[in-house]
């Protein structure tokens, strides 16, 4: 298996345009059940946009950077992305949940 950081970084680039392609779908998707949810979990999706902004500004730098430095903001810009993919999945299923009660 190919680790990300192996990747070139026009590889990285794509690889992390899709990843971010998928959680922005997850999030419109959360945000649109939004309004089945509690206080709490209105709580966990403000702090996760505030993380997906964050992001999103910190991903325009990995196509201006190069070499290791590229691989490093990569590597950090792909966990998030993940963690945030599941942070979404999670919120969904809760709103779910909270819709069925």
């Amino acid at each position: 298996m190919t680790r990300s950081t192996d990747l070139t970084p026009e590889a990285q680039t794509g690889a992390l345009s899709t990843l971010r392609t998928a959680v922005a779908r997850a999030r419109d998707e959360a945000r649109l059940q939004l309004h089945l949810g509690s206080e709490e979990l209105k709580d966990e999706l403000e702090e996760m946009e505030a993380r997906w902004q964050d992001i999103a500004r910190k991903q325009e730098v990995v196509g201006d950077t190069v070499g290791e430095t590229s691989k490093q903001v990569a590597a950090g810009l792909r966990l998030t992305l993940e963690e945030l993919r599941d942070g979404y999945a999670t919120l969904q299923r809760r709103l779910g949940q909270a819709g069925d009660a």
